[in-house]
């Protein structure tokens, strides 16, 4: 996909989640249309498509999240779910994604938690192998809507609302699940989820 059909692919998809918004009385006040998180946002779209391909893998998403948090000196030895021979594969493979100059700045990157990537990797899975454009911290406003919705989408006409978790099914507290459901009652969506990932959270509690 060239970079003009990838801005077209995803502004349409802006267009028509904006507009199923509007007949419901909502407009939409933000939400991130195919645009990476910070992380990646100064990466080539080549570089993207070869970080989304390595982010699918189990294993490579852990030593990632540990290299974001503790550095290459504790991914190099391994844990449960990759070796320190995969280890050092994987930091080989970001050295050619990110670059030396990025991979310095993605092990010095400040973060509390992987939601924002997590997000972006479910919503570049339904562009990439469903071919269904989503907006990613969607807030709308006419509404009593309380927080923004994590992923919005039109899957075959309906809207698609998402809420993702990056914590254990034993750290998501009744209130979250009561919220989302609230926001589901407000929105009126065709279909929902609740998408978990139990080893991106960044702080073990």
């Amino acid at each position: 996909m060239t970079e003009a059909e990838h801005h077209e692919f995803w502004e349409r998809g802006r267009a028509e989640i904006t507009r199923a918004l509007r007949l419901r009385g909502y407009d939409l006040v933000a939400g991130a249309a195919g645009a990476p998180p910070p992380l990646l946002e100064e990466l080539p779209l080549a570089a993207q498509a070869a970080f989304y391909t390595w982010m699918k893998r189990y294993s490579f998403r852990l030593c990632f999240r540990d290299l974001v948090i503790q550095g290459p000196a504790r991914v190099r030895r391994g844990r449960k779910f990759y070796s320190p021979a995969k280890a050092e594969q994987y930091l080989a493979v970001l050295g050619r994604i990110f670059g030396a100059a990025g991979l310095k700045r993605l092990q010095e990157h400040p973060l509390d938690n992987l939601g924002e990537m997590l997000e972006w990797l479910i919503a570049e899975v339904m562009a990439r192998e469903l071919g269904v454009p989503s907006l990613r911290g969607v807030k709308i406003k006419n509404s009593d809507l309380s927080g923004d919705l994590d992923l919005v989408a039109l899957l075959e006409g309906g809207l698609l609302v998402l809420e993702v978790k990056s914590s254990p099914p034993k750290h998501i507290h009744l209130p979250e699940v009561q919220a989302f459901v609230s926001r589901l009652f407000t929105v009126g969506p065709r279909c929902a989820a609740l998408v978990e990932a139990t080893h991106l959270r960044m702080k073990d509690k």
